[in-house]
């Protein structure tokens, strides 16, 4: 596969991460009863994981 091929699907594991966030957050504030204001901090430290796993596997490969 391009490289060009890899990085765009790159990109909608990312769009499909962000909407996956959302929606866990979103169930946890209905199933728990979180304050809605959490919703944007659990939705943070997600993205925050997820970049960070990222950049941790994709720094090994681009050597």
């Amino acid at each position: 596969m391009s490289r060009t091929g890899r990085m765009a699907g790159r990109g909608l594991m990312v769009a499909g991460a962000i909407v996956t966030a959302v929606g866990v957050g979103i169930v946890l504030v209905h199933t728990i009863g979180l304050p809605r204001y959490w919703m944007t901090l659990i939705i943070g430290v997600g993205l925050l994981v997820a970049g960070a796993i990222t950049w941790a596997t994709s720094r090994n490969g681009a050597r």
